[in-house]
């Protein structure tokens, strides 16, 4: 017979919220692997784009520039990864709206390398770029724990 002591303990250790990274990252690794996939595949299409369009070899110069920026553009996705519950609405919104960030600043550099002006780089922009994936994050977070209550409302 199992007692109540043993039934909580089990109860808890399936908790998402007891649960430490190691547990999280075994119980979705496909989720995660396609969300780092999905990053690296945006910053490859970003560098394979901006080669093409200025007629340039496509070239990764810093392999740890490129590795931080796939891990950025995956942040959001990664991040929904480790939830307990997830839903399809929050990852296009974050596969959408930092696709469509990357795709606004790669127009950016590609407009200023084919007609320098001296001015060098959009501070603004790179500062938008910079803090992005944590805004994106926040926002697939917010919106995926919206989804969860309100299913678990019946609403």
């Amino acid at each position: 017979m199992v007692s109540n002591d043993h039934l909580q303990t089990f109860m808890d250790l399936g908790s998402l919220h007891s649960m430490t990274f190691m547990q999280r990252l075994r119980r979705h690794p496909i989720l995660i692997a396609l969300a780092v996939t999905l990053g690296f595949v945006i910053q490859g299409a970003d560098r394979v784009l901006f080669s093409s369009a200025l007629g340039r070899p496509v070239a990764i110069d810093e392999p740890s520039i490129f590795v931080l920026n796939a891990l950025f553009t995956a942040m959001p996705l990664i991040a929904l990864a480790f939830q307990g519950r997830q839903h399809v609405v929050p990852w296009l919104a974050g596969l959408g709206v930092s696709a469509w960030l990357t795709w606004w600043w790669l127009q950016k550099g590609i407009a200023y390398q084919r007609n320098p002006d001296g001015s060098g780089v959009d501070m603004g922009g790179a500062f938008a770029m910079l803090l992005a994936p944590f805004v994106i994050t926040a926002a697939c977070l917010w919106l995926n724990s919206r989804l969860n209550r309100d299913r678990a409302n019946g609403s």
